[in-house]
């Protein structure tokens, strides 16, 4: 069965202001009305606006009755992002940053819903108006990643990028983060922009939803190396029961997996307990033979960082928690190391997949049979390549014979705005 639904607002890498990171998620088992993780904030409602002028709106979210009101794409989008109910972003960098930004100060507030209106969504009616609409409550959108993301994030909120919207949330919201509360403080009530979360657990009281988050390199600034991160995102029902989990359940820290190792039961209910492991921005180890030397030390801190991550992903695969993994791809096989600003290509992902092949330990040719490897944050061509194809399906292309030549069973899908996964 399906654990989560998915639908790809962009995936792209840049140079498109109209491709970035962005990605609505829920679990499969909810209605989006119950509560939408915005996964990365690159691509956002401006995005998903356009892609409603050319996709059927019962495509992508099928079984949500729209208000008469909302009869546009834009309002359409609109309501979608009332929903919305927190930001998880795997580093600050402007494609993966910008849409959750400009959206600050305006986010569509969450509609109360009617006793009409729920009569009608029992009855597949959708006969609500504009004067049957309760008062919207004001809200911030709370908005999780690692302190060091939160930092940079939290600079562009000093007035001079723009307005100083955003607010750190204090020790004791921290402490409540994940709980469901019987009323909101006031201040949560006050201000329109995004909350920081730098610690999450639970991400959220109504959100059947808990990470593992790790580090990762990719690449330096003058100031040093630059990390992002790789986060597991696992369906856990059991967040939503009032009694305490362990924390095993709660996949809480952003930690090292060791902190998680005192397990209990492996029990997999349904797809309580699966996951899938998203990547945002990451480099590997991986240089062509002629490239050895290129930046030796980063290269060794990249291989740490990735190998902490493979073997939690062997353990989960090996338990049948692991559903799919999101993994970036910016360039083709043909880019230089000197030049890969801490990304991916082709030959690095397999260099990757194979190290996990290596934890998983199985000793069948195919040790990684029936992974979902989907790729993300592709760097479309601005001139026309010699093969004419896009990058996209050089990509698809080039990943495709590594899997024929290495036999590891995994499958490649290059995701594009307007998938629903």
């Amino acid at each position: 069965d399906p654990v989560f639904e998915m639908v790809v607002l962009g995936s792209g890498g840049g140079p498109l202001e109209t491709d970035c990171s962005g990605y609505l998620l829920k679990p499969a088992s909810s209605r989006w009305e119950d509560g939408i993780l915005a996964l990365e904030g690159g691509s956002g409602i401006g995005a998903l606006t356009n892609l409603l002028k050319t996709h059927p709106v019962e495509e992508l979210f099928p079984n949500v009755n729209f208000p008469e009101t909302h009869n546009s794409p834009i309002l359409k989008a609109a309501y979608i992002f009332s929903f919305l109910t927190c930001y998880l972003i795997t580093h600050a960098h402007l494609d993966h940053a910008v849409s959750l930004i400009l959206l600050s100060g305006s986010v569509p507030c969450k509609q109360r819903r009617t006793s009409r209106q729920m009569f009608n969504e029992h009855s597949n009616a959708s006969e609500a108006t504009a004067d049957e609409t309760v008062p919207p409550v004001p809200a911030r959108i709370p908005v999780y990643a690692t302190q060091e993301t939160l930092d940079n994030l939290a600079a562009a909120y000093g007035g001079g990028l723009w307005p100083e919207l955003g607010a750190w949330a204090t020790p004791e919201e921290l402490m409540q983060s994940g709980r469901r509360k019987r009323r909101r403080t006031q201040d949560e009530l006050n201000g329109v922009g995004p909350k920081f979360y730098p610690k999450h657990t639970h991400l959220n009281a109504h959100l059947p939803i808990s990470t593992l988050v790790f580090p990762v390199a990719h690449g330096h600034t003058s100031q040093g190396p630059y990390s992002s991160s790789a986060t597991f995102i696992r369906h856990d029902p059991s967040l939503m029961a009032s009694r305490p989990v362990s924390r095993r359940a709660s996949q809480s820290a952003i930690s090292t997996p060791q902190e998680d190792m005192d397990t209990e039961t492996n029990g997999l209910f349904g797809t309580a307990g699966r996951e899938f492991l998203f990547f945002g921005d990451v480099e590997s180890e991986w240089r062509a033979d002629h490239e050895a030397e290129v930046d030796r030390d980063g290269a060794a801190a990249a291989g740490a960082y990735n190998r902490a991550i493979w073997e939690q992903a062997a353990m989960s695969f090996g338990e049948g928690r692991l559903a799919g993994i999101f993994l970036e791809c910016s360039y083709d096989s043909t880019r230089p190391a000197t030049i890969m600003f801490g990304h991916l290509s082709p030959p690095g992902i397999m260099h990757e997949l194979r190290t996990l092949a290596s934890f998983v330990g199985k000793e069948s040719s195919r040790p990684l049979e029936g992974l979902k490897i989907f790729i993300t944050h592709v760097k479309e061509f601005l001139v026309p390549h010699r093969s004419g194809v896009s990058a996209r399906e050089l990509i698809k292309i080039e990943l495709d014979a590594l899997e024929a030549e290495n036999q590891l069973g995994v499958t490649f899908n290059v995701i594009s705005p307007g998938d629903r996964l």
